[in-house]
């Protein structure tokens, strides 16, 4: 299914749950590898995951956020909220699905729990 080696390592690191070694990971990571490693993320309701998705919030690639701001969504962690709210004022109204995807996310961390 298209993924190389290398891309199942950054998810490797969070199914190992080393996640200093992850964030180091992200500096490297192609855009692919990091919408894996957030998705991957997206299972695991641990307080480490945030360090990992919050600085793909601020990624430059659209996929990434996307995938950042879904995983943050099913976590439901209220450190996630500045985070998500820092994206949403700089996405175009025009990334239609990506501002829906931010407005959830922020409901859904708003009523989480902090981890």
């Amino acid at each position: 299914f298209g993924f190389g080696k290398k891309s199942a390592k950054g998810v490797g690191l969070i199914q190992k749950k080393q996640w200093e070694k992850a964030q180091a990971y992200l500096e490297k990571a192609t855009a692919e590898e990091k919408v894996e490693m957030a998705n991957a993320c997206a299972g695991m309701a641990v307080r480490e995951v945030y360090d990992v998705l919050a600085p793909m919030v601020r990624d430059s690639d659209p996929k990434v956020q996307l995938a950042a701001v879904k995983a943050f969504g099913k976590i439901g962690d209220p450190r996630a909220v500045v985070h998500l709210q820092w994206l949403l004022a700089r996405v175009p109204e025009t990334q239609t699905e990506l501002v829906s995807a931010i407005h959830d996310a922020i409901t859904t961390s708003r009523a989480g729990k902090p981890m």
